[in-house]
């Protein structure tokens, strides 16, 4: 069946006017690392993840240096000439080193540090998204590419059934009234195919707009992976989730960085001591000679417990926001995973109630048609049974193909990539 639901599309795609927008091509080497790559190249999110890198380098460039903040110079001049003047200068020029206090740099570059896995964490988070939302616009595709082919078969059914009814109306077996409702039901199918095409349309048309691609892949069908179940005791305490998952990955990084972010504004609010040194002329009143000396000094900060704790206080509550967030994340993956889980056991539950229907209301389509022929039943009652057999296949194909579309969802709940 799966099978079948890979080619509708391409056929089709034969009948959408070509006007409308260039079709989708189905591409045999195409893959998912390919179709995932190219998705993520052209995602608007780049530049926030380029963004992320330069912050990231920033920091560690940052934690390499000798010095806590930008050194600076100075240079000043004394006279008494326009007081005294006694001949009275003094010229002073040095250099202004911010210190490091203990452990300062050290969190610098644990900060820069954890900066970077934050940024390979969005990137990774960022292709899991991508992978979700293609997993979906692909079956969405095929969904709609199955409807357009049922469509086509239905129309088919009803235009040989019209002809029949046609030729029998020629020599006077039916009536005429047989002959308009048998057309009646030609024209429902084919506004049926109408509107299947033009949903066909509209998922190529988004995966187009989100991939920037005019190509797909032939087979896109996964395997359900298998995860551990949590046991008691993890069920009792939250979801059992692994680190790798990619979201969970990147709150884990978001909060090692709000925690260094923590750690640096702790000891960076405090201010730097200060190292100035420099060389000084000095010339006395009432002389002629100037004395050379060198001119070294240390400033340190002190009482900025009150000036910094704004700073403080904003930094621990950003950590607090970073592990609220995780928290709550724990909690949507698992509910996620249990409704991905719940649809896949409904829906084969479901296909195997469907198979059963199919069969039977095709058997009973096969009857109809006999009994028709034969005069046994009214065009009505046929065309009653058509419809519960059309609506029985349709339901069937559209429930493998769910299934297929949860296997997708489960396997995207525990973090897998296709």
């Amino acid at each position: 069946m799966l099978l079948c639901v890979f080619a509708t599309v391409a056929q089709a795609q034969s009948v959408l006017p070509e006007h409308l927008h260039a079709p989708v091509e189905v591409d045999p080497g195409m893959g998912w690392n390919e179709l995932i790559a190219a998705t993520v190249a052209a995602h608007p999110r780049q530049f926030e993840l380029a963004a992320l890198d330069s912050t990231a380098a920033a920091w560690r460039a940052r934690g390499r240096q000798w010095f806590s903040a930008t050194p600076y110079g100075t240079f000043s001049y004394l006279s008494d000439h326009i007081g005294n003047d006694r001949n009275q200068a003094e010229y002073y020029s040095g250099l202004n080193l911010p210190l490091w206090r203990i452990g300062q740099r050290d969190t610098a570059q644990e900060l820069g540090r954890s900066s970077a896995v934050q940024s390979t964490a969005s990137e990774l988070a960022l292709r899991w998204e991508v992978a979700g939302l293609l997993r979906n616009l692909l079956w969405d595709i095929a969904a709609a590419g199955n409807a357009v082919n049922l469509a086509h078969e239905a129309l088919s059914v009803a235009d040989e059934l019209v002809r029949g009814i046609e030729r029998r109306h020629a020599v006077g077996d039916l009536a005429e009234a047989d002959v308009l409702l048998a057309r009646t039901t030609l024209h429902e199918k084919s506004l049926a195919l109408i509107d299947s095409e033009a949903v066909l349309l509209d998922a190529e048309r988004t995966y187009v707009n989100f991939t920037e691609l005019d190509r797909r892949p032939a087979l896109f069908a996964e395997v359900l992976e298998m995860h551990e179940e949590p046991g008691e005791e993890a069920a009792d305490h939250g979801p059992s989730f692994d680190d790798s998952h990619p979201l969970l990955a990147l709150a884990n990084a978001e909060v090692e960085r709000a925690r260094a972010a923590a750690d640096f504004a702790q000891l960076s609010t405090r201010g730097n001591p200060m190292l100035m040194i420099g060389p000084r002329r000095q010339r006395d009143a009432l002389t002629d000679f100037y004395n050379d000396s060198l001119s070294v000094g240390v400033t340190v900060p002190f009482g900025s417990k009150r000036y910094g704790a704004t700073t403080r206080a904003a930094s621990v509550s950003a950590l607090a926001a970073a592990e609220t967030r995780r928290a709550q994340l724990l909690r949507q993956l698992d509910l996620d995973l249990h409704e991905a889980e719940h649809t896949l056991y409904v829906l084969e539950q479901s296909l195997a109630v469907a198979e059963a229907r199919n069969e039977d209301a095709a058997r009973q389509w096969r009857m109809g048609r006999s009994a028709f022929a034969q005069g046994e039943i009214e065009l009505r009652e046929l065309l009653r049974i058509q419809d519960t057999a059309q609506n029985a296949e349709r339901e069937l194909e559209r429930l493998g193909i769910e299934r297929q579309r949860a296997i997708a969802a489960v396997n995207q709940a525990i973090g897998v990539l296709p």
